[in-house]
């Protein structure tokens, strides 16, 4: 019975929750949109143009990680240990959502960081307060992640002020990336298993 526990705990062990991605910086890209509501002119009536948007290309690697968590009873998707590269976009604010999105189906995914999201989509607390919400949509069928979204500033004096992106990344280790969890249910089979095994001995 010990054994049969034991090899239950490996099995769980080391099964797939998560992938390393690299992203394809040809197809991998962040906007930076700086458009401004307010209008500023001088005495002459000269005004000054809202800057053009920025482009930056992006490269490096993350963890896509799925999961169907007990309290919620549902597939979830979530990108971890970031090593992104956003060619200078990080200086200007940007990063990589590290929120949760729902698996609607068997590919697509869709998220927004309203913290009423991940219980009810169709549900909103926040609103469009004070220039709008994060989110991200996408599909991911285990091998080939391609996905876009959008990221907010916050600077409520400006009509757009956000990062727009787009990311196209492919399983670059086809090994899973165990978690801390894991890892510890591992420990706890073979430990498990070492201890039988010295009992029959003796």
């Amino acid at each position: 019975m010990l054994t049969l526990m034991a090899m239950v705990l490996i099995a769980v062990a080391t099964s797939a929750h998560a992938v390393v991605v690299n992203i394809d910086s040809s197809q991998s890209s962040v906007t930076y949109d700086q458009s401004s509501v307010v209008v500023i002119c001088d005495l002459q009536g000269v005004c000054i143009p809202s800057p053009d948007p920025q482009i930056f290309i992006l490269s490096g690697s993350f963890n896509v990680i799925r999961d169907t968590p007990v309290w919620l009873n549902r597939q979830i998707i979530q990108f971890d240990t970031l090593a992104v590269d956003s060619g200078g976009a990080a200086a200007l604010g940007f990063s990589l959502p590290t929120y949760p999105g729902l698996m609607m189906n068997g590919e697509d995914f869709i998220a927004s960081n309203d913290p009423c999201f991940i219980l009810s989509p169709m549900t909103s607390c926040t609103g469009l307060s004070m220039g709008g919400i994060d989110n991200f949509s996408g599909t991911f069928d285990g091998t080939t992640l391609s996905m876009t979204g959008t990221k907010y500033t916050g600077d409520p004096f400006r009509v757009r002020d956000w990062f727009s992106f787009t990311i196209v990344a492919s399983v670059g280790n086809p090994s899973p990336v165990p978690e801390p969890e894991t890892y510890a249910m591992l420990i706890a089979g073979l430990g498990l298993l070492g201890w039988r095994m010295r009992s029959a001995g003796n």
